[in-house]
């Protein structure tokens, strides 16, 4: 008889977050709301006050991962903005601002992995999206 030791809540949410995919021609919404259903779970035992924060900077590496060509390089010029105007993204106008792009551009058309990206985080602004226990807020660079 095999036994195995549970895999815990947490690490299996973790799990099914870094296994994301998002399929060719499939619309750019359909991804993101499983993510946010998932970052929702991952950090429901979070400071109330921090799980915004953290489940938008989740959501923002999704929308960076589940984009390409000129669709991403829109959303990486976006972020920008941001960061000069010393403002943080808000991740559901992001999102409308892709879907915008990709009804121009079109969806991609090769299967996008929530962890496309060269490493298991993405530096954008002067913080690291990754899955992390403690929230890390926007401090804007002076200019």
């Amino acid at each position: 008889m095999k036994m195995s030791v549970p895999v815990p809540k947490h690490e299996k949410i973790a799990n099914q977050i870094e296994n994301l995919t998002r399929q060719p021609n499939e619309n750019i919404r359909a991804p993101m709301a499983q993510l946010q259903g998932l970052a929702q779970a991952y950090y429901s035992d979070k400071p109330e006050n921090d799980r915004p924060a953290l489940i938008n900077r989740l959501m923002i590496k999704g929308l960076y991962s589940f984009t390409t060509g000129v669709t991403q390089q829109e959303l990486k010029h976006s972020l920008d903005r941001y960061q000069v105007q010393g403002k943080y993204p808000d991740w559901l106008t992001l999102l409308e601002a892709t879907v915008d792009s990709e009804r121009n551009t079109g969806p991609p058309q090769n299967v996008l992995f929530f962890q496309q990206i060269n490493t298991s985080s993405t530096s954008l602004f002067t913080t690291t999206f990754s899955l992390v226990e403690m929230p890390v807020y926007f401090q804007p660079q002076p200019i």
